[in-house]
């Protein structure tokens, strides 16, 4: 299975974003699944409660990614955490693909 990870900030309003918006259509227009993270409170600062949060609500969403499905990331993430080392091993050592957009 395709999926993309969605970690668009509503009500932005800049090109980065735009850009990034623009990218998760061509996504949904080819039939990859969207996984957002639904973790609560979250905000743009660097407090490591924060990278908690974000960290756990990937974990519960990335759980259901089995060996061969193919997940692409827009990098860097919007929502960054000190912990996005440890969800792509995770990934990978459960044979997940993952892919890059730069």
């Amino acid at each position: 299975m395709n999926y993309f990870l969605s970690d668009v900030i509503a009500g932005t309003k800049d090109a980065g974003f735009k850009a990034r918006f623009d990218i998760e259509k061509i996504l949904e227009a080819n039939k990859l699944k969207k996984i957002t993270n639904d973790a609560k409170n979250i905000n743009r600062s660097n407090s490591i409660l924060n990278h908690i949060k974000i960290r756990n609500g990937w974990i519960v969403k990335l759980s259901n990614l089995k060996k061969g499905d193919n997940l692409v990331i827009q990098f860097p993430l919007a929502y960054r955490t000190i912990f996005l080392r440890n969800i792509l091993k995770m990934l990978k050592s459960k044979g997940v693909n993952i892919i890059l957009l730069i």
